[in-house]
Parts: C-alpha cells; sequence; structure tokens
C-alpha cells in the first residue's frame, strides 16, 4: 500500500465534518480559553479516528457497490490499492486510539465517541438501506459531534446546538442524494448515446438466428424482375424484418428501464426510492427549518447584533440550494463532495463572512 493511500482511505478530506465540534465552544464564549481549545482540538482528533474507522469499515462492506459507482470505485478498497483485511486491521486500530483519547477528556464525551460509532455501523449494514432513515441518521450523527463538543467542556447543550446541526445536515444529505440521482441520470444517458451509435453502425451486419437481417421498418420497394424462388426469399426477409425490428425495440425499451433500476440498486439501494423530485423537496423543507431555527436562536440570544448574521446564512444555505438543484451537471458537484465548496468563491467568502462577523459579536 503507497503512502498516499492513507489519507484517501481515511477519508481525511470528509474530517471537515467533525468540525461541529467547535460549537460549542464558540458559541459559550470559550474560544479564547487555551484549556478548553485545547481538550476541543483533541476531541476533533478523537472524533475524526473513530469517523475513518467506521468509513473504512463501511468501503469494506460497499466494495462490491463502490466498483460499479462512477466516483466511488477510485477509493482504495474498491480500486484494490489495499486489501480488505489490512483494512480492517487499521479500522480496529483507528477506533482504538479514539476510545483511549475520548477517555481521558470525560467520560460523557467517550460516551458520545461510542453511540456516534454504533450509531455508524449500524448506518452501514442497516439504515442506509432503508430510505428517509438512511437521511435521518447521517443527520443524528451530525448532532452527536456537536454535543460531544459540549460534553468536552462541560457545558450546557442548548436546544439549538441540536435543531440547527441536524437540519443544516438533513439539506446536506438530501442534497446528496438528489446529486447522485442526476449523476445516475447523466451516466445513463451518455451510456445510451454510445449504444444507439454503436447500433446504428452495426446493424447493418447483424443477423438474426432465423437468418433474417434486421432492417427498418419500412420495407424496400419490391423489384418487378424476380423468380419464384427469389421472390419468397424477399417476402420472407420483409415480413420478418418489422417483427424482429419490434422485439429489438420493446426488449431495449425494458432493458432502459430495469437498468436504471437496478444499477441505482447497486450504487445505493435507496436510490431506487427517491426520486429528483422527493429528493428535492426535502432539501427546500430542511433548508426552512434550519433558516427558521437559526433565525429564532439569533432573535432570543442576549447578543442582539446577532442577528445581522441572518442575511449571511440566508445567503449560503439558498446558494447551495440553487447550486445543489441546478439543472447543470457541473454544478452538482457541491451536493456530491461539500468539501469542494471553496470552489464557490461567492459562497466560500459568505460562509467566512458570517463566522468572522459572529466570533466578532460574540467576543467583542
Amino acid at each position: 500500500m503507497k503512502l498516499s493511500t492513507v489519507p484517501k482511505l481515511l477519508r481525511v478530506h470528509q474530517w471537515y465534518k467533525n468540525l461541529v465540534i467547535f460549537l460549542a465552544l464558540c458559541f459559550s464564549n470559550n474560544l479564547f480559553n487555551i484549556t478548553d481549545l485545547t481538550l476541543t482540538i483533541l476531541g476533533f482528533i478523537s472524533l475524526s479516528l473513530a469517523a475513518s474507522s467506521g468509513y473504512i469499515i463501511n468501503d469494506i462492506k460497499d466494495k462490491k457497490q463502490d466498483q460499479l459507482h462512477p466516483e466511488k470505485r477510485l477509493r482504495p478498497i474498491a480500486n484494490k490499492e489495499i486489501t480488505s483485511t489490512a483494512a480492517a486491521i487499521l479500522s480496529i486500530a483507528l477506533l482504538a486510539a479514539s476510545l483511549t483519547i475520548a477517555h481521558q477528556l470525560s467520560p460523557l464525551f467517550l460516551l458520545a465517541i461510542a453511540a456516534y460509532y454504533t450509531l455508524t455501523t449500524l448506518y452501514t449494514f442497516l439504515l442506509k438501506h432503508i430510505v428517509v432513515a438512511d437521511i435521518i441518521t447521517i443527520s443524528t450523527l451530525f448532532v452527536i459531534r456537536a454535543m460531544s463538543g459540549a460534553y468536552i467542556i462541560n457545558v450546557h447543550v442548548s436546544p439549538w446546538l441540536i435543531l440547527c446541526p441536524f437540519f443544516l445536515a438533513l439539506m446536506l444529505a438530501a442534497g446528496k442524494r438528489y446529486a447522485e440521482l442526476k449523476l445516475l441520470d447523466s451516466t445513463k444517458t451518455r451510456s445510451n448515446n454510445k449504444e444507439n451509435i454503436t447500433s446504428k453502425s452495426t446493424s447493418s451486419n447483424v443477423e438474426i438466428i432465423s437468418g433474417a437481417p434486421l432492417q427498418n421498418k419500412t420495407t424496400k420497394s419490391r423489384p418487378n424482375d424476380l423468380s419464384e424462388q427469389s421472390e419468397r426469399t424477399w417476402r420472407r426477409a420483409n415480413s420478418a424484418s418489422p417483427r424482429v425490428n419490434d422485439l429489438y425495440i420493446a426488449n431495449k425499451k425494458k432493458n432502459i428501464i430495469e437498468s436504471k433500476e437496478t444499477k441505482a440498486e447497486k450504487i445505493r439501494s435507496t436510490l431506487k426510492d427517491y426520486t429528483t423530485n422527493n429528493a428535492k423537496t426535502i432539501i427546500l423543507i430542511a433548508t426552512i427549518l434550519f433558516i427558521i431555527s437559526y433565525s429564532i436562536y439569533t432573535l432570543q440570544h442576549q447578543k442582539n447584533l446577532l442577528i445581522t448574521t441572518l442575511p449571511f446564512a440566508l445567503f449560503a444555505t439558498i446558494r447551495y440550494f440553487l447550486l445543489t438543484t441546478s439543472t447543470n451537471i457541473k454544478n452538482t458537484i457541491l451536493a456530491r463532495k461539500p468539501h469542494k465548496i471553496i470552489k464557490d468563491k461567492h459562497l466560500t467568502i459568505d460562509i467566512l463572512i458570517w463566522i468572522v462577523l459572529a466570533i466578532t459579536i460574540l467576543y467583542f
């Protein structure tokens, strides 16, 4: 195994999800408390190691499915860059390191890590195959991440620390399902186009088992000077070809319908139950609930100026919604890979201003 494979296997690029562990530190006005900051950083490391351990188990279990996915097939286990046995040993080592660090930080934090890993395992083997339960589980995992940060520094768990991360994560999870459906449709369309081109270029050389050549439905005009045997051959060929073509077209349509459902199920079992319309609806509902929750939080906060961060929250969530549900498949990459948010400069600048403004209001 190459050293460059390790970060890909651990999915280090997805550790950004664990940054929600710092929410309790920031909003409890302890960001500049060196002790609490150090403890939270250690908690972030522990949580990230546990997450990577879970990712590896998931990749081992989904190895065959990932090999069919246009993007996930490049993951180290699916791409056979590392054996499942070696990956499993590494996963156990990561979990042991995570629990060791968690044990040193706080009993409640250790419990949170245990709950997080248990739910992650349930998701891998069961919940990810149940429509809606899959995205609810992902959202709950974000809440556990956020709550664990409060347990480390021993501060009260605010209801808003539960609601805001939950609805934000639900928006991201539903957005990913929508983007996967769009990617699947895009891949299928390209594949069908290639099949059509191949079919047209080779149809003249294809022979049916019955001996009748594959022809267009429109029969050729009958020549005037045909012998009796030639006329029988001509009639047999031209009467067979429409029937053959009808069977060919019917089977092709059937295969297209079946391939879409089968491929969706193989890539992610719940995709066959999601549609772009209902996924889009879930994104919209989650977006609205997040905005409402954050708005109420800023309105009831003792720092009245925190309400000024609301426009930036609105811009970020609405822009994400528009990009995710865009008809341009290139824009949906943000939903499939949120860590690439930096490629959208408007969204990146907005989030940075939002964070800086919130911290300034809370601490100065």
